[in-house]
Protein backbone atom coordinates (compact mmCIF):
# COMPACT_ATOMS: atom_id res chain seq x y z
CA UNK A 1 0.00 0.00 0.00
CA UNK A 2 1.21 3.11 -1.08
CA UNK A 3 1.38 6.13 1.06
CA UNK A 4 -1.63 8.11 -1.05
CA UNK A 5 -3.68 4.85 -0.92
CA UNK A 6 -2.95 4.71 3.28
CA UNK A 7 -4.04 8.48 3.44
CA UNK A 8 -7.47 8.17 1.52
CA UNK A 9 -8.97 6.99 4.93
CA UNK A 10 -6.33 7.88 7.29
CA UNK A 11 -8.10 8.37 10.38
CA UNK A 12 -9.59 4.91 10.01
CA UNK A 13 -6.52 3.48 8.41
CA UNK A 14 -4.41 4.81 11.82
CA UNK A 15 -7.14 3.72 14.33
CA UNK A 16 -6.88 0.31 12.74
CA UNK A 17 -3.02 0.33 13.17
CA UNK A 18 -3.56 1.06 16.67
CA UNK A 19 -5.88 -1.07 17.54
CA UNK A 20 -4.28 -3.56 16.32
CA UNK A 21 -0.92 -2.71 18.37
CA UNK A 22 -2.59 -2.63 21.55
CA UNK A 23 -4.39 -5.94 21.26
CA UNK A 24 -1.08 -7.41 20.34
CA UNK A 25 -2.58 -8.19 16.83
CA UNK A 26 0.20 -6.06 14.43
CA UNK A 27 3.01 -7.87 12.95
CA UNK A 28 5.79 -6.28 10.83
CA UNK A 29 5.55 -6.72 7.73
CA UNK A 30 8.70 -8.56 5.55
CA UNK A 31 10.66 -5.89 4.45
CA UNK A 32 11.48 -5.40 1.01
CA UNK A 33 15.43 -5.51 0.04
CA UNK A 34 16.81 -2.89 -3.22
CA UNK A 35 20.18 -2.90 -4.25
CA UNK A 36 21.20 0.11 -5.26
CA UNK A 37 24.51 0.92 -7.23
CA UNK A 38 27.47 2.77 -5.98
CA UNK A 39 29.97 4.66 -7.55
CA UNK A 40 33.20 2.40 -7.01
CA UNK A 41 30.88 -0.42 -8.97
CA UNK A 42 29.46 -2.05 -5.66
CA UNK A 43 25.98 -2.68 -4.42
CA UNK A 44 24.19 -1.21 -1.38
CA UNK A 45 21.46 -3.33 0.19
CA UNK A 46 19.00 -1.01 1.87
CA UNK A 47 15.88 -2.04 3.91
CA UNK A 48 12.78 -0.35 2.84
CA UNK A 49 10.39 -1.49 5.81
CA UNK A 50 6.34 -1.11 4.95
CA UNK A 51 4.23 1.61 5.56
CA UNK A 52 2.83 0.91 8.98
CA UNK A 53 6.49 -0.24 9.98
CA UNK A 54 7.12 3.34 10.14
CA UNK A 55 4.65 4.47 11.73
CA UNK A 56 4.82 2.02 14.60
Amino acid sequence: MTAKEYAVDLYANITDLAERVKAGRYRAKLVRRVDIPKENGKQRPPVLPALEDKLV
